[in-house]
């Protein structure tokens, strides 16, 4: 019974951290005691919204205040299009930067390195013909190759991911 309510957890907290922790934790589900690197082959995708700045000035001159709003809402709107084929891609959303967002594809098993790249790519292409209702541009970028994944010390030993 413990085993089940412990599944159950990790499903529950995997819809709410990083696959990579929740990879980690099955593996080796102990508390992260110092740093660590994990390397696997897969691929990275960088993408940056171009044009957040311009749109935030010129929100904040037609409406003040609630152009702040408005921005977050623009942005909001236009990082759930690109998860969405992220996912569609079978990509993984490791973290957003400000308006840019990173995204991996892990070669495991059946799936190579050479497919992730073509996965990777295909999302790109699909990324940047998302239309958007503030006519933001994307800027991609994709490296292909052995990823290091590092856990490193933080504040009072705490190890973020």
């Amino acid at each position: 019974m413990a085993d089940q309510n412990e599944g159950d957890l990790v499903n529950f907290l995997s819809s709410f951290i990083p696959d990579s922790v929740v990879r980690r934790f099955r593996f080796s589900p102990t508390k992260i005691k110092e740093e660590d690197i994990d390397k696997f082959q897969g691929v990275v995708l960088f993408a940056d919204i171009s044009g957040f700045t311009p749109l935030a000035e010129r929100l904040y001159r037609m409406h003040k205040q609630e152009g702040n709003e408005l921005l977050t809402s623009a942005i909001n709107e236009y990082f759930d299009l690109l998860v969405t084929q992220t996912h569609g891609f079978g990509g993984e959303v490791v973290k957003f930067l400000g308006d840019a967002v990173m995204i991996i594809w892990i070669a495991v098993g059946s799936q190579s390195r050479e497919r992730c790249a073509e996965l990777a790519a295909n999302c790109a292409l699909r990324m940047q013909e998302c239309k958007n209702t503030h006519d933001l541009k994307l800027k991609v970028g994709l490296g292909v190759g052995e990823i290091y994944e590092l856990t490193v010390g933080g504040v009072n030993n705490s190890f973020p991911s």
